[in-house]
């Protein structure tokens, strides 16, 4: 038996035919908007594309002067001249935050730049580099609790404790493995015993010695802190 269709059905116009036309029409009727908007999306679709692009070359020739850098002293060794080579891989990595300072190479050489100014003994540019770093990198960057290890040290060096210290509480907070935090642990204990403050440098050595370290840490611990309590004993 065949199928009967409804009237309603037959006198019913498909809709999506229905909508075809007046999409036609309304484009039709409002040409010139539909010119305009269909050229403002081309355009952004070009910028996007051409930004993109850019990036892509920028990116590619930070890396290339990072690696150019970087090179010209990681094979040198211990060469006579290494203070000569360490002072050009520092004019590059000068040039190359300049040149492309929203680049992810530029982030890393402000972090290299902290080390050769430390090694070279200018501990103030070493300071800067590597507080460029900290504000420029990640937060999940597994360089920045390096960054505040060696930034302590470079505050040791000045004898600006306080800041020493608050570097590597942070080298401490930023870092998960065990040992890095004993380092620190006795880093801070260090400084703490500089600024004369022996409680709180036993409370820190006293950490290193209850975690589970190499037994020359244990040994040079439970010895600083015989030391101290000796001291103490005799005032």
């Amino acid at each position: 038996m065949a199928s009967r269709t409804s009237k309603k059905n037959i006198n019913s116009p498909d809709e999506l035919q229905t909508i075809s036309r007046r999409l036609i029409e309304f484009i039709l009727s409002h040409r010139r908007q539909a010119y305009l908007y269909t050229g403002i999306f081309a355009a952004v679709v070009i910028i996007v594309a051409g930004w993109h692009l850019y990036t892509i070359h920028y990116e590619a020739e930070a890396n290339e002067m990072y690696a150019k850098a970087y090179s010209s002293y990681a094979i040198q060794g211990g060469d006579d001249d290494s203070e000569d080579v360490l002072k050009k891989a520092a004019a590059l990595y000068e040039e190359l935050v300049k040149e492309y300072v929203s680049s992810d190479a530029a982030v890393l050489a402000y972090y290299n730049l902290g080390n050769i100014h430390y090694t070279l003994g200018d501990t103030d540019k070493s300071i800067e580099a590597y507080k460029m770093f900290l504000r420029s990198s990640d937060e999940t960057s597994m360089l920045r609790s390096l960054a505040f290890y060696s930034l302590g040290y470079a505050y040791e060096v000045k004898g600006e404790y306080e800041q020493a210290l608050k570097s590597f509480e942070n080298s401490e907070k930023s870092t998960t493995g065990i040992h890095f935090k004993t380092i620190n642990y006795a880093n801070i204990g260090r400084i703490y015993e500089k600024m004369d403050n022996i409680p709180k440098a036993l409370e820190y050595y006293g950490k290193v010695n209850g975690e589970d370290v190499d037994p020359f840490m244990k040994g040079l611990m439970k010895t600083k802190i015989a030391s101290l309590n000796q001291e103490g004993s005799n005032e």
